[in-house]
């Protein structure tokens, strides 16, 4: 009797930890279940981009135009957008979305820069100069006068022949006012004086208080130094891979190292100290390429 009991109970043991077994295994099963449905859906999307080109921009909304000349409206109220490029008309563009097709109206991740317009178009292409004599100059303002076509040699012919310099110069040209900007570089072999020739870069109309940024005297114009331009300020920090320059006047610039990392490290033992810094573009670019940081006493 003693042995039946023993066995009866060995048996109801052997139940409890089956049943016990199975219960574990289901709540197992159950808990992968429901982490498996808790995971959002957005993650289990693909990462994809889209290339297009900026047709305009409003608040929230960025509206571009893609390969089939279609165009689409996205929702970039939560987009990484380096805020050095304000987006513009004509910028072409790479959009990251999650998912297999871009949709319109749906919202993205990122906009990325591939091409400023400005790199396209002529205006931007090239900065206005001109080419003439000095007039008076001072910490403030140059005044100038156009040589037209470079004749210098007829204005000098023209001086001798019964008339002074100024106005030999006033029948070849006309004179402007130029104001020296802040940021100004100048080549030169010494002081720029008037009666110089020289060939002066400049922001603006002609007509209406334009700025000097560059001068670039005669006697300089077939050397090396001639063929780089530069911007005097101070680094004032670096952000998303940019560096921002700001000119004694407040007036801000920002440039690209372009990927030279070596560059990057100079512009951040440099931040806060005056630099002229070189590029190989257009001053009137939003972001122009830096080509070197030369640390200024």
């Amino acid at each position: 009797m003693k042995k039946f009991a023993a066995y009866t109970a060995l048996g109801l043991m052997m139940l409890t930890m089956a049943a016990c077994g199975k219960k574990a295994s289901t709540a197992e099963t159950t808990t992968a279940a429901v982490a498996e449905s808790s995971v959002p859906e957005s993650e289990a999307l693909d990462t994809n981009s889209l290339d297009c080109f900026v047709e305009k921009l409003e608040g929230n909304k960025l509206t571009v135009k893609v390969d089939d000349g279609t165009s689409m409206t996205f929702d970039i109220s939560n987009a990484k957008i380096n805020p050095a490029w304000n987006l513009m008309e004509g910028d072409e563009v790479e959009v990251v979305y999650q998912g297999s097709d871009p949709t319109d109206g749906m919202a993205v991740d990122a906009v990325e820069m591939s091409v400023p317009f400005e790199f396209t178009s002529e205006d931007y292409n090239a900065d206005p100069s001109i080419y003439g004599v000095i007039k008076s100059i001072d910490a403030n303002t140059i005044q100038f006068t156009e040589v037209m076509d470079g004749r210098q040699e007829a204005v000098s012919e023209a001086a001798s022949d019964d008339k002074n310099q100024e106005d030999a110069q006033e029948e070849f040209g006309k004179t402007y006012t130029f104001h020296r900007a802040a940021y100004e570089t100048d080549v030169a072999s010494g002081d720029i004086k008037a009666g110089d020739y020289a060939l002066i870069n400049y922001l603006g109309d002609l007509d209406k208080d334009p700025v000097c940024y560059r001068i670039c005297t005669e006697d300089m114009m077939e050397d090396e130094k001639s063929d780089i331009y530069g911007i005097t300020g101070t680094i004032d920090r670096i952000e998303d891979g940019i560096i921002y320059l700001k000119a004694s006047d407040g007036t801000e610039f920002k440039f690209d190292p372009s990927g030279n990392d070596d560059l990057l490290k100079q512009a951040e033992a440099d931040a806060g100290k005056k630099v002229e810094i070189t590029y190989s573009d257009s001053i009137r670019q939003r972001v122009m390429t830096a080509d070197s940081i030369i640390e200024l006493q």
